[in-house]
């Protein structure tokens, strides 16, 4: 019979758990920046009816601060969703894994999720913004004459 120490073990454990977690985050990081990078993709490639919707509405009287809330509004809707469908596919994932897989108890985060769904709309609220910036500052005239 061969004695096997008990801290030779927990060590090994604790290494091969602090390497999934290492991996876990790296794929979740992975998983953010992709995201954004797609979000930011979609918000370019809608840019030139905003920049039209915009002009027409400085037409009809819209302030910047107005045409800046109504892009607030509508890209804070664009992240909840987006937030709500990524935590929905994270949580059934997560506990699929959990349950199936790893047979082992799960929970589900509300702090992380609250806090990713914010994240998520700040985020789309922001790069929103600085993709649209030149359709809050553009004159109306020339754009409208192109159409």
């Amino acid at each position: 019979m061969t004695a096997i120490r008990v801290k030779d073990v927990v060590a090994t454990v604790t290494e091969l758990l602090t390497q999934m977690l290492a991996a876990i985050r790296g794929a979740n990081a992975l998983t953010l920046v992709t995201g954004i990078l797609v979000l930011a993709g979609a918000l370019s490639a809608g840019l030139a009816g905003r920049l039209y919707d915009a002009v027409v509405l400085k037409t009809y009287g819209a302030t910047r601060i107005e045409l800046i809330q109504a892009f607030i509004i509508e890209y804070g809707i664009l992240g909840l969703a987006s937030a709500l469908f990524g935590i929905t596919v994270g949580a059934l994932a997560s506990w699929f894994l959990s349950f199936w897989i790893l047979e082992m108890p799960w929970s589900f985060s509300w702090l992380t999720a609250i806090s990713t769904a914010l994240l998520a709309m700040v985020l789309a609220i922001a790069s929103g913004l600085a993709v649209t910036w030149r359709a809050l500052t553009a004159k109306p005239a020339p754009i409208l004459r192109d159409e």
